[in-house]
């Protein structure tokens, strides 16, 4: 139960929605380039039988709807969303976070993530010039935390050869040297939005219906509030409301972008004291959710 709530299951169950039902048929879409970044029409079909239809108002000239006959129209299926499950290209954070995950690298270092992450974003044409980024970015972390010239020598060596696997193996293969256009950044992962657009091509609240209504865009649609856990444990702000039946207005399309400007008193029956900032000491001070930009949403065109 703990699970299916916290994946906001619930939520679109109420809707009769199951999570995959983009990939029935139910949905098509027209893209205006050709990795279909940028979602200009988008038609969905609802388990009543009623049809949908949305347009991006940020676009010029207003209706862009397509005839049947248009080629650019498509159906929404698997690979529309998961369009690297067979040639995964992963991002210099998802690399680090596995060798952290297996113990390729010691997560006990300080700031191991960032640094490495900083080394794996960097460009190069050569792997003879890969494997100096690499030596250089070791000297470089020995310089800010000389402590691990003595006592961290095995997971300084650790570094290098994770360094040197992780940037000369997969980012050489990856960028075909004979094109140096081309590299893990190349092949947009559509699959969730933290490094694209991925679900925010069209749940990003330009995707609006002709009486304003957003293509849904609250996090409650696909799964729960983002939760920044101690421990391996859920905050008790969280677990407290986890049977507690959202409001109607929680079910609003735009309620994300709109819910500080809902604010009423009665809010902290179910949240306790409302007290916005980002420490993750109450519900509304999240800094999974207040902390960070949002850079695929379109808070201005839902308000």
């Amino acid at each position: 139960l703990l699970i299916m709530r916290l994946m906001g299951r619930n939520f679109v169950e109420e809707r009769g929605l199951g999570l995959n039902w983009h990939a029935s048929g139910a949905v098509r879409y027209r893209a205006d380039d050709p990795q279909e970044l940028h979602i200009s029409w988008v038609e969905a079909t609802l388990p009543d039988g009623s049809v949908r239809t949305y347009h991006n108002v940020r676009d010029e000239g207003g209706d862009h709807s397509p005839s049947d006959k248009d080629g650019d129209v498509k159906t929404v299926n698997c690979a529309t969303c998961h369009n690297r499950v067979g040639h995964p290209f992963p991002n210099p954070d998802r690399v680090v976070d596995n060798a952290l995950s297996s113990g390729a690298l010691n997560r006990d270092l300080p700031y191991i993530k960032k640094h490495m992450s900083e080394l794996l974003a960097q460009d190069f044409t050569s792997e003879e010039e890969a494997r100096a980024l690499v030596q250089k970015s070791a000297e470089d972390y020995l310089e800010a935390y000389p402590d691990l010239k003595v006592k961290g020598v095995q997971d300084l060596r650790q570094y290098l050869r994770e360094g040197e696997d992780s940037l000369v193996t997969l980012k050489v293969r990856s960028k075909f040297l004979n094109d140096g256009n081309i590299s893990w950044d190349s092949f947009p992962d559509n699959t969730g939005h933290v490094n694209g657009p991925g679900c925010f091509r069209c749940h990003n609240g330009r995707l609006q219906t002709a009486e304003g209504a957003p293509i849904p865009v609250n996090c409650t649609t696909c799964h729960s509030i983002p939760v920044v856990t101690r421990r391996n444990q859920i905050p008790a702000h969280f677990t407290n409301i986890l049977d507690v039946g959202a409001p109607d207005d929680h079910k609003d399309p735009a309620f994300m972008a709109k819910h500080m400007e809902l604010f009423e008193d009665y809010c902290e029956d179910c949240h306790g004291d409302i007290d916005f900032g980002v420490d993750d000491k109450s519900h509304c001070s999240n800094s999974s959710c207040h902390d960070r930009e949002w850079n695929y949403l379109d808070f201005d065109a839902l308000r």
